[in-house]
Protein backbone atom coordinates (compact mmCIF):
# COMPACT_ATOMS: atom_id res chain seq x y z
CA UNK A 1 0.00 0.00 0.00
CA UNK A 2 1.28 3.79 -1.25
CA UNK A 3 0.68 5.81 1.21
CA UNK A 4 2.76 8.84 -0.09
CA UNK A 5 0.82 11.45 -0.46
CA UNK A 6 -2.45 10.77 0.27
CA UNK A 7 -4.11 13.04 3.07
CA UNK A 8 -5.25 11.65 6.02
CA UNK A 9 -6.64 13.08 9.32
CA UNK A 10 -6.45 11.16 12.40
CA UNK A 11 -8.00 12.72 15.85
CA UNK A 12 -7.05 11.35 19.27
CA UNK A 13 -3.38 11.82 18.11
CA UNK A 14 -1.99 12.00 20.77
CA UNK A 15 -2.91 8.95 22.91
CA UNK A 16 -1.42 5.66 22.91
CA UNK A 17 -2.83 4.01 19.50
CA UNK A 18 -3.31 7.24 17.63
CA UNK A 19 0.09 8.47 18.21
CA UNK A 20 1.70 5.10 17.07
CA UNK A 21 -0.78 5.41 13.69
CA UNK A 22 0.28 8.99 13.32
CA UNK A 23 3.52 7.98 13.42
CA UNK A 24 3.29 4.88 11.32
CA UNK A 25 1.17 7.03 8.36
CA UNK A 26 3.82 9.98 8.21
CA UNK A 27 7.08 7.50 7.81
CA UNK A 28 4.98 6.21 5.02
CA UNK A 29 4.58 9.71 3.12
CA UNK A 30 1.28 10.25 4.17
CA UNK A 31 0.04 14.12 4.20
CA UNK A 32 -0.92 13.66 8.07
CA UNK A 33 -3.56 16.21 9.99
CA UNK A 34 -3.36 14.70 13.68
CA UNK A 35 -6.07 16.56 16.34
CA UNK A 36 -5.63 16.98 19.64
CA UNK A 37 -7.47 18.32 22.41
CA UNK A 38 -5.96 21.81 24.05
CA UNK A 39 -5.12 20.34 27.36
CA UNK A 40 -3.10 17.21 25.42
CA UNK A 41 0.41 17.38 25.46
CA UNK A 42 1.50 15.47 22.04
CA UNK A 43 4.92 13.87 23.18
CA UNK A 44 4.32 10.79 21.46
CA UNK A 45 4.48 13.00 18.09
CA UNK A 46 7.62 14.67 19.33
CA UNK A 47 9.81 12.84 16.11
CA UNK A 48 7.46 13.73 13.83
CA UNK A 49 6.53 17.03 14.38
CA UNK A 50 7.93 18.76 11.36
CA UNK A 51 6.36 16.40 9.32
CA UNK A 52 2.77 16.66 10.47
CA UNK A 53 -0.16 19.35 11.00
CA UNK A 54 -0.80 19.24 14.72
CA UNK A 55 -4.40 20.94 15.16
CA UNK A 56 -6.20 21.56 18.67
CA UNK A 57 -9.44 20.59 17.90
CA UNK A 58 -12.25 20.05 20.85
CA UNK A 59 -14.46 17.09 19.25
CA UNK A 60 -17.47 18.32 21.36
CA UNK A 61 -17.83 21.31 19.61
CA UNK A 62 -19.80 20.65 16.37
CA UNK A 63 -18.93 24.43 14.59
CA UNK A 64 -15.33 23.47 15.12
CA UNK A 65 -15.22 19.96 13.66
CA UNK A 66 -16.79 21.25 10.38
CA UNK A 67 -14.82 23.68 9.97
CA UNK A 68 -11.76 21.34 10.83
CA UNK A 69 -12.66 18.72 8.69
CA UNK A 70 -13.06 21.18 5.56
CA UNK A 71 -9.59 22.76 6.38
CA UNK A 72 -8.33 18.97 6.16
CA UNK A 73 -9.64 17.48 2.86
CA UNK A 74 -8.68 13.92 4.35
CA UNK A 75 -9.71 11.08 2.02
CA UNK A 76 -9.40 8.69 4.91
CA UNK A 77 -10.49 9.30 8.44
CA UNK A 78 -9.03 7.58 11.39
CA UNK A 79 -10.87 8.35 14.44
CA UNK A 80 -9.44 7.15 17.79
CA UNK A 81 -10.63 10.17 20.06
CA UNK A 82 -12.20 8.97 23.41
CA UNK A 83 -13.02 9.85 26.67
CA UNK A 84 -12.85 6.45 29.70
CA UNK A 85 -9.76 4.76 28.51
CA UNK A 86 -8.29 5.72 31.81
CA UNK A 87 -9.40 4.58 35.00
CA UNK A 88 -9.72 7.99 36.34
CA UNK A 89 -11.48 9.68 33.55
CA UNK A 90 -15.28 8.94 35.18
CA UNK A 91 -17.23 11.75 34.53
CA UNK A 92 -20.26 10.35 33.06
CA UNK A 93 -21.24 13.31 30.95
CA UNK A 94 -17.85 14.21 29.88
CA UNK A 95 -18.12 10.53 28.06
CA UNK A 96 -21.44 10.90 26.12
CA UNK A 97 -19.93 14.44 24.98
CA UNK A 98 -17.04 12.76 23.66
CA UNK A 99 -18.02 9.53 22.51
CA UNK A 100 -21.26 10.16 21.49
CA UNK A 101 -21.79 13.21 20.74
CA UNK A 102 -18.10 13.53 19.05
CA UNK A 103 -18.44 10.62 16.78
CA UNK A 104 -22.05 12.45 15.82
CA UNK A 105 -19.70 15.92 14.96
CA UNK A 106 -17.36 13.94 13.60
CA UNK A 107 -19.41 11.96 10.95
CA UNK A 108 -21.62 15.16 10.45
CA UNK A 109 -18.69 17.39 9.73
CA UNK A 110 -17.08 15.21 6.87
CA UNK A 111 -20.35 15.22 4.47
CA UNK A 112 -19.45 17.12 1.51
CA UNK A 113 -15.66 16.82 2.03
CA UNK A 114 -13.45 14.26 -0.15
CA UNK A 115 -13.82 11.74 2.59
CA UNK A 116 -13.99 8.33 0.85
CA UNK A 117 -13.43 6.06 3.96
CA UNK A 118 -13.77 5.99 8.08
CA UNK A 119 -12.12 4.35 10.51
CA UNK A 120 -13.29 4.27 13.86
CA UNK A 121 -12.56 2.96 16.84
CA UNK A 122 -14.54 0.74 18.76
CA UNK A 123 -13.88 -1.32 22.14
CA UNK A 124 -14.36 -4.45 23.71
CA UNK A 125 -16.22 -2.99 26.39
CA UNK A 126 -18.80 -2.72 24.21
CA UNK A 127 -19.68 -6.21 24.97
CA UNK A 128 -19.82 -6.43 28.09
CA UNK A 129 -19.67 -9.89 29.91
CA UNK A 130 -19.02 -13.31 27.85
CA UNK A 131 -17.42 -16.06 28.91
CA UNK A 132 -16.96 -17.61 25.70
CA UNK A 133 -14.52 -16.17 22.63
CA UNK A 134 -16.75 -13.22 21.43
CA UNK A 135 -18.00 -12.47 17.95
CA UNK A 136 -18.57 -9.14 15.87
CA UNK A 137 -22.79 -10.12 15.96
CA UNK A 138 -22.92 -10.58 19.77
CA UNK A 139 -25.47 -8.61 21.41
CA UNK A 140 -23.53 -5.38 22.93
CA UNK A 141 -24.35 -5.61 26.95
CA UNK A 142 -21.65 -2.83 28.10
CA UNK A 143 -20.85 -2.78 31.48
CA UNK A 144 -20.07 1.39 32.66
CA UNK A 145 -19.91 4.96 30.84
CA UNK A 146 -17.40 3.84 29.00
CA UNK A 147 -18.49 0.82 27.56
CA UNK A 148 -22.12 1.83 27.24
CA UNK A 149 -21.02 5.47 25.03
CA UNK A 150 -18.57 3.69 23.00
CA UNK A 151 -21.79 1.22 22.13
CA UNK A 152 -23.91 3.79 21.33
CA UNK A 153 -20.94 5.92 19.14
CA UNK A 154 -20.64 2.72 17.22
CA UNK A 155 -24.48 2.19 16.86
CA UNK A 156 -25.09 5.80 15.65
CA UNK A 157 -21.76 5.60 13.52
CA UNK A 158 -23.28 2.38 11.65
CA UNK A 159 -26.73 4.12 11.47
CA UNK A 160 -25.34 7.28 9.73
CA UNK A 161 -22.96 5.11 7.13
CA UNK A 162 -25.82 3.42 6.50
CA UNK A 163 -28.05 6.41 5.83
CA UNK A 164 -25.18 7.95 4.07
CA UNK A 165 -23.17 5.52 2.23
CA UNK A 166 -20.15 6.38 3.92
CA UNK A 167 -17.54 3.31 3.52
CA UNK A 168 -16.83 2.80 7.39
CA UNK A 169 -15.29 0.14 9.36
CA UNK A 170 -15.15 -0.12 12.82
CA UNK A 171 -12.62 -1.99 14.64
CA UNK A 172 -12.98 -3.17 17.78
CA UNK A 173 -9.41 -3.51 19.84
CA UNK A 174 -8.82 -5.82 22.84
CA UNK A 175 -6.04 -5.32 25.21
CA UNK A 176 -3.42 -3.57 23.76
CA UNK A 177 -0.13 -3.41 25.05
CA UNK A 178 3.36 -1.84 24.10
CA UNK A 179 5.67 0.71 23.91
CA UNK A 180 4.67 3.83 25.11
CA UNK A 181 1.61 2.86 26.93
CA UNK A 182 0.73 5.36 29.64
CA UNK A 183 -1.13 5.58 33.10
CA UNK A 184 -1.38 3.20 35.26
CA UNK A 185 -2.28 0.40 32.76
CA UNK A 186 -1.07 -3.13 34.05
CA UNK A 187 1.66 -3.74 31.88
CA UNK A 188 3.65 -0.46 32.63
CA UNK A 189 2.50 -0.44 35.98
CA UNK A 190 4.82 -3.94 36.67
CA UNK A 191 7.10 -3.12 34.09
CA UNK A 192 8.22 0.56 36.37
CA UNK A 193 7.65 -1.35 40.12
CA UNK A 194 10.51 -3.93 38.42
CA UNK A 195 12.43 -1.24 37.13
CA UNK A 196 12.00 0.63 40.91
CA UNK A 197 13.80 -3.10 42.23
CA UNK A 198 10.13 -3.98 43.20
CA UNK A 199 7.70 -6.96 43.36
CA UNK A 200 4.63 -5.89 41.34
CA UNK A 201 2.16 -5.83 43.63
CA UNK A 202 -1.17 -7.75 42.24
CA UNK A 203 -4.64 -9.45 42.08
CA UNK A 204 -4.94 -12.90 42.08
CA UNK A 205 -4.41 -12.65 38.52
CA UNK A 206 -7.17 -15.24 37.91
CA UNK A 207 -8.45 -12.91 34.72
CA UNK A 208 -7.99 -13.29 31.72
CA UNK A 209 -7.51 -11.47 28.70
CA UNK A 210 -6.89 -10.97 25.60
CA UNK A 211 -4.05 -9.04 24.81
CA UNK A 212 -2.11 -7.65 21.18
CA UNK A 213 0.82 -6.11 20.53
CA UNK A 214 0.13 -2.56 19.18
CA UNK A 215 2.16 -2.54 15.74
CA UNK A 216 -0.55 -5.84 14.94
CA UNK A 217 -3.34 -3.41 15.73
CA UNK A 218 -1.55 -0.65 13.31
CA UNK A 219 -1.22 -2.92 10.80
CA UNK A 220 -5.35 -3.48 11.03
CA UNK A 221 -5.96 0.15 10.72
CA UNK A 222 -3.49 0.64 7.68
CA UNK A 223 -5.52 -1.96 6.40
CA UNK A 224 -8.76 -1.66 6.93
CA UNK A 225 -8.26 2.40 4.62
CA UNK A 226 -7.96 -0.35 1.40
CA UNK A 227 -10.18 -2.57 2.57
CA UNK A 228 -13.19 -2.83 -0.55
CA UNK A 229 -16.64 -2.08 1.90
CA UNK A 230 -19.78 -2.41 0.52
CA UNK A 231 -21.72 -1.94 4.25
CA UNK A 232 -20.78 -0.52 7.60
CA UNK A 233 -18.45 -2.96 9.00
CA UNK A 234 -17.36 -3.74 12.83
CA UNK A 235 -13.78 -6.33 13.06
CA UNK A 236 -12.76 -7.34 16.24
CA UNK A 237 -8.72 -6.59 16.78
CA UNK A 238 -7.48 -9.15 19.00
CA UNK A 239 -4.95 -12.18 19.21
CA UNK A 240 -7.30 -14.32 20.14
CA UNK A 241 -5.54 -16.13 22.51
CA UNK A 242 -7.01 -16.35 26.02
CA UNK A 243 -4.21 -15.03 28.69
CA UNK A 244 -4.23 -15.30 32.19
CA UNK A 245 -3.18 -12.06 33.68
CA UNK A 246 -0.89 -13.98 36.27
CA UNK A 247 1.03 -15.56 33.07
CA UNK A 248 1.12 -12.36 31.47
CA UNK A 249 2.83 -10.43 34.51
CA UNK A 250 5.28 -13.51 35.00
CA UNK A 251 6.24 -13.19 31.31
CA UNK A 252 7.56 -9.90 32.09
CA UNK A 253 8.92 -10.22 35.34
CA UNK A 254 10.99 -12.81 34.13
CA UNK A 255 13.07 -10.06 32.62
CA UNK A 256 13.71 -8.46 35.71
CA UNK A 257 16.27 -11.40 37.84
CA UNK A 258 15.50 -11.94 41.51
CA UNK A 259 11.85 -10.33 41.39
CA UNK A 260 8.63 -11.84 40.96
CA UNK A 261 4.92 -11.09 40.82
CA UNK A 262 3.24 -10.66 44.54
CA UNK A 263 0.09 -12.19 43.45
CA UNK A 264 -2.80 -11.65 45.76
CA UNK A 265 -1.10 -8.34 47.40
CA UNK A 266 -4.64 -6.26 46.44
CA UNK A 267 -7.93 -7.91 46.39
CA UNK A 268 -9.67 -8.46 42.75
CA UNK A 269 -12.15 -5.48 41.94
CA UNK A 270 -15.68 -5.98 43.17
CA UNK A 271 -17.82 -6.47 39.53
CA UNK A 272 -14.70 -7.84 37.91
CA UNK A 273 -15.09 -9.46 34.57
CA UNK A 274 -13.33 -12.35 34.37
CA UNK A 275 -13.31 -13.51 30.99
CA UNK A 276 -12.28 -11.60 27.49
CA UNK A 277 -11.49 -13.03 24.66
CA UNK A 278 -11.88 -12.49 21.08
CA UNK A 279 -13.33 -14.48 17.87
CA UNK A 280 -11.17 -13.50 15.09
CA UNK A 281 -12.32 -14.98 12.31
CA UNK A 282 -13.85 -12.05 10.81
CA UNK A 283 -11.15 -9.86 10.59
CA UNK A 284 -8.93 -13.02 8.89
CA UNK A 285 -11.71 -14.01 6.41
CA UNK A 286 -12.24 -10.49 5.39
CA UNK A 287 -9.26 -8.39 5.76
CA UNK A 288 -6.34 -11.16 5.53
CA UNK A 289 -4.67 -9.59 8.78
CA UNK A 290 -3.72 -11.96 12.00
CA UNK A 291 -1.54 -11.46 14.54
CA UNK A 292 2.13 -11.54 13.54
CA UNK A 293 4.07 -10.51 16.89
CA UNK A 294 4.60 -13.49 19.53
CA UNK A 295 3.88 -12.85 22.98
CA UNK A 296 7.16 -12.92 24.15
CA UNK A 297 8.87 -10.46 21.60
CA UNK A 298 6.76 -7.96 22.10
CA UNK A 299 6.89 -8.31 25.95
CA UNK A 300 10.92 -8.02 25.38
CA UNK A 301 10.00 -4.79 22.92
CA UNK A 302 8.01 -3.20 25.37
CA UNK A 303 10.08 -4.15 28.53
CA UNK A 304 13.81 -2.47 26.56
CA UNK A 305 11.53 0.90 25.49
CA UNK A 306 10.18 1.28 29.00
CA UNK A 307 14.50 0.68 30.25
CA UNK A 308 15.42 3.63 28.00
CA UNK A 309 12.86 5.89 27.60
CA UNK A 310 10.93 5.74 31.17
CA UNK A 311 13.24 8.25 33.48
Amino acid sequence: MDWTGRRILVTGASGFLGSRLTRRLVEQGALVEAWTTSSAHPVRLTAVFDRLTLSSVDIRDAVQVRDACRRAEAEVVYHLAAYGVHAEQQDFLQAVETNVRGMANLLAGLKDTPCRRVVTTGTWAEYGAKDYPIHEHEPLEPVGAYGATKAAATRLALAFASQERLPLVVLRPFSVYGPGEGGRKFVPSIIRSCLRGENPRLSSGRQVRDYLYIDDVIDAYLKAADLTVTAPLVLNVASGIPLRLRDFASAIVKHFPGLHADLGALPDREREIWKVQADITQIKAIMGWQPAWPLEDGIRRTVEWYRHHDN
